[in-house]
């Protein structure tokens, strides 16, 4: 619940609450990052691929997920974990992602797709 309401916020709809939470969540994972806590990065990465096959058919969660990625993969907050940790997760992701576009008609889905496709 923690994960979905940070990732929500993040990608959420007013600026100032994604700043706050995005403030937070970078803090968050630099923190990991420079204490050593590579495990903890790759739960977080895992969590957002749970959440996403999860709730691939819940647009409030979707949406707001590929603009969190798409702002943690341009903010290069997942390098940390090595090239090839970060490529199963990117791989995965745009399955993911792929599955979820695939006929849809969702203008802000497929925009924020097309951000994440050039992230990965």
């Amino acid at each position: 619940p923690v994960l979905s309401g940070l990732v929500i916020a993040v990608g959420g709809l007013t600026e100032s609450l994604v700043r706050h939470s995005w403030s937070s969540l970078e803090s968050y994972l630099a923190s990991l990052s420079s204490s050593g806590y590579i495990e903890e990065l790759q739960h977080f990465a895992d969590g957002l691929l749970e959440m996403f096959s999860k709730e691939h058919t819940n647009e409030r969660v979707t949406v707001p997920l590929l603009k969190s990625v798409d702002l943690l993969l341009a903010n290069q907050c997942f390098l940390p974990l090595g090239a090839e940790k970060l490529e199963a997760f990117g791989t995965e992701f745009l399955q993911l992602v792929r599955a979820e576009i695939r006929g849809s008609t969702d203008i802000v889905k497929v925009m924020s797709s097309i951000n994440l496709y050039c992230g990965l």
